[in-house]
Formats: C-alpha cells, sequence, structure tokens
C-alpha cells in the first residue's frame, strides 16, 4: 500500500489530496484507490505533515541515549 499525491498538473497534488492506493506483487496498481478523508482516522496530507513534525521534535531527545547505546554496544562486542 502506498499514499499517492497524484501527478503534479493533476487535482488531487494541486489540492493536497492524498489517496492510498495497493500494488499487485509485480508493483502495478490495482483496485480502486481510497480516499484519504474518507478513512475514519483522516490520514490526509496535513495531519500528516503535523504528526511528522511532532514525532521529530519528540524523537530529538532520544538521538543521544540511541547513539550512547550504539556505541556501547560496538565497543563491548567481540570483533
Amino acid at each position: 500500500m502506498v499514499a499517492d499525491r497524484g501527478k503534479e498538473e493533476g487535482r488531487i497534488y494541486k489540492n493536497r489530496g492524498l489517496v492510498y492506493r495497493i500494488f499487485d506483487s509485480d508493483g502495478n496498481k490495482v483496485g480502486v484507490p481510497i480516499k484519504a478523508s474518507s478513512i475514519g482516522c483522516k490520514p490526509i496530507l496535513d495531519n500528516l505533515e503535523k504528526k511528522f513534525t511532532a514525532n521529530e521534535v519528540a524523537k530529538e531527545p532520544l538521538k543521544q541515549r540511541t547513539k550512547n547505546a550504539i556505541d556501547d554496544c560496538m565497543q563491548t562486542s567481540p570483533r
């Protein structure tokens, strides 16, 4: 499944819309695209961008902790 904004010159893209599509095993689009606004939790572009921004802020304090854990693991593991 993929979130698709469509072509840059298209109506969906110009209106900051989003549709969700399913691909088959060969990577071809199958079925009918589903508009993001018709899904209950409203995973529309504006809401996703807000969530991405909030998550970036929330991840910041964890970066140093993650780096330290990896450094510690690298120093204590056998080579």
